[in-house]
């Protein structure tokens, strides 16, 4: 999978959907939680940094967060072309999660992890009391969207909201998230996502 992702890393801003799917879905947080100066935030599974970047020039820090290589140096040129000096990026293949966040955000990242769930533990235990996490990932589809195989067609929401709430978690937003078309065999197909904020609760 690294593999993948390390041979699309150089072009995957051309596609400018993304870009602006990853701004639609940075505004979709900005209307249920707050940003503030003084926040660190996590970008899990970041790829380029497409929704970090976003959240960059309003927060104190951002942690880019991947298990590719490649994507990781393309988050490193775009910090230094953009001259933000408070982004870092953590190699998850080397390195573990080990500083607390104000906000742990995740887009389409879930579902290339085969325990997800475990992956969502692990993470609640990196934010802090009152911080929140936005996870944003595919509804179940019938498996076209990827060409290569990936753990999971989607994600049923009811596991992720059934999870955050087992461990304490605050669920104040569970909608749509973006909407992604992909042309497959010469026939448009929508896919839909879901986002779901949490927050943690106050010790």
């Amino acid at each position: 999978m690294n593999e993948n992702f390390d041979n699309k890393a150089a072009t995957w801003d051309a596609n400018q959907q993304r870009v602006i799917r990853a701004k639609e879905l940075f505004d979709k947080i900005l209307e249920v939680i707050p940003v503030g100066e003084d926040m660190s935030i996590l970008d899990f599974g970041c790829g380029t940094g497409l929704l970090g970047f976003n959240f960059a020039p309003h927060v104190k820090h951002v942690t880019f967060a991947d298990t590719s290589a490649k994507m990781l140096e393309q988050v490193e040129q775009k910090a230094l072309k953009l001259r933000y000096n408070n982004c870092t990026t953590l190699n998850l293949e080397k390195s573990q999660i080990t500083r607390q966040y104000n906000i742990i955000a995740s887009l389409l990242t879930l579902h290339h992890i085969t325990e997800f769930e475990t992956a969502i533990i692990n993470l609640l235990d990196s934010l802090t009391p009152g911080g929140y996490i936005c996870l944003c990932d595919l509804d179940p589809e019938d498996g076209s969207f990827h060409r290569e195989q990936v753990p999971h067609c989607g994600i049923q929401r009811r596991r992720i909201h059934t999870l955050l709430e087992a461990r304490g978690i605050q669920i104040i937003s569970n909608t749509a998230g973006i909407t992604i078309n992909k042309t497959i065999d010469n026939l448009e197909k929508e896919y839909t996502t879901f986002l779901i904020i949490g927050k943690k609760l106050t010790e």
